[in-house]
């Protein structure tokens, strides 16, 4: 079983009524389980002050930006841990392939790369922010 696969299994149980779900295929376990919708479960954070998103204004045509979007439903991260920088910031000139992000989904880090090269003109999320399926990260100038 592939990550697509496995990205439209965790989609399909998300708009289903199942709660659980466990596929046994070549010698591979997945598990997959969801809270019931009347059920609430809250994680406790610290207190943190509001950190805005970093942004920098740019006259553009639509036609010169590449929107990034979460593949995935889970948190973001924008650096590879805690003590590390930043992948990228506003500004930062990416190459095709170049890691601009951390979406952890079900305890994996999954990398997300730039699919084009250019310039990092806005970043939409914050670090440890919750994101889902198709929400917009970053916006790249590519022109």
């Amino acid at each position: 079983m592939d990550y697509k696969e496995i990205i439209k299994l965790m989609k399909e149980m998300n708009d289903s009524d199942l709660t659980k779900l466990k596929i046994e295929e070549n010698n591979v376990v997945i598990e997959m389980e969801k809270q019931n919708n009347d059920v609430s479960v809250t994680k406790e954070k610290p207190s943190l002050e509001k950190t805005d998103v970093e942004t920098k204004e740019v006259n553009l045509d639509d036609d010169d930006i590449e929107i990034v979007t979460a593949p995935i439903v889970g948190t973001f991260y924008s650096a590879p841990s805690p003590d590390k920088e930043d992948y990228v910031k506003v500004g930062s000139k990416v190459e095709k392939g170049d890691v601009l992000c951390i979406v952890e989904a079900m305890k994996i880090m999954n990398e997300i790369e730039s699919e084009v090269s250019g310039e990092v003109v806005e970043i939409l999320c914050a670090n440890d922010d919750s994101v889902e399926y198709g929400q917009e990260l970053f916006k790249i100038k590519t022109s």
